[in-house]
């Protein structure tokens, strides 16, 4: 049975729907979120080196934000596993749900951003909800969100989950965005020794070996190259009382090396050379 010719809905064969009711829709749909959203971030990712084997980037950066309005679509909270311990320790494993006009998210996004994939948003790419101060991984975007209705497609579904940071350079500009890199990440310069105490010659200048390498005095007295060896005397060494366990209960006294070493030498047998099976003929 054909379709009612007075009311076109885009189901038929060489039916597009009307522009002016799809322009409506759309309307509303942005109005809605507009009233019912919220303000988040979507900060899209840089690839800097991908691996050409397991098509993975663990180099990626985020260097800009761009604010949109979206509607969380599971309006209870968050979903997922939620907060639970695991033998790593405590893990937050939120999920949440995403929808975006497509005619906002290209005008506020696509057409400010140079995105991994143009034109939609992509898997990998991040987003910033202020709200919870919560920052999360888009894993899957459904691009046909609310099926063709009057044959067009009006908005994106964005699945989300929480961001697990993994040494990724965050440099967005946005303050509340970038600190979470800078409370996850430790700089090596910060333990760097800031002062040395150098063996100086009368005029000043720094006494240097044959190498160039300078020389620098601990507070235990050795001399150490600048290259972290130290000079030693060549009748230097442990005396035959010091024994890896004897340290070991001089730094710990509560350490059992000695009764574990012993113990051990009742179960395994360590006269043979290989302890663990037959010798190999």
């Amino acid at each position: 049975m054909a379709l009612n010719a007075y009311f076109d809905q885009g189901g038929g064969l060489n039916s597009s729907g009307f522009s002016a009711e799809q322009s409506l829709i759309q309307n509303l749909y942005t109005e809605a979120i507009k009233i019912y959203g919220f303000d988040v971030f979507y900060i899209p990712r840089t690839l800097v080196n991908v691996d050409k084997i397991f098509e993975e980037d663990e180099l990626s950066k985020f260097t800009s934000a761009h604010s949109i309005e979206m509607y969380l679509q599971s309006v209870d909270g968050f979903e997922g596993e939620g907060d639970f311990l695991s033998k790593f320790g405590v893990e937050i494993r939120d999920r949440a749900s995403f929808v975006v006009v497509k005619n906002r998210w290209t005008e506020a996004v696509d057409d400010n951003a140079s995105l991994i994939i143009e034109g939609r948003p992509n898997e990998g790419d991040l987003i910033y909800f202020p709200l919870t101060k919560g920052l999360f991984e888009i894993s899957f975007v459904e691009h046909e969100n609310i099926f063709y209705q009057a044959n067009n497609i009006y908005t994106y579904r964005i699945d989300v989950e929480r961001f697990v940071y993994s040494s990724e350079k965050i440099d967005t500009g946005i303050a509340d965005i970038d600190a979470i890199e800078d409370a996850r990440s430790t700089d090596m310069l910060t333990y760097e020794l800031i002062e040395e105490n150098l063996f100086l010659l009368e005029d000043g200048d720094p006494l240097l070996l044959e190498n160039g390498n300078r020389l620098r005095n601990e507070t235990s007295g050795a001399l150490i190259l600048e290259n972290g060896f130290r000079i030693i005397k060549e009748d230097y060494g442990l005396s035959t009382t010091t024994t890896p366990a004897t340290i070991a209960s001089s730094i710990e006294p509560l350490a059992r090396n000695d009764e574990f070493g012993i113990g051990a030498d009742d179960i395994i047998d360590f006269s043979t050379s290989n302890p663990f099976g037959e010798v190999q003929r």
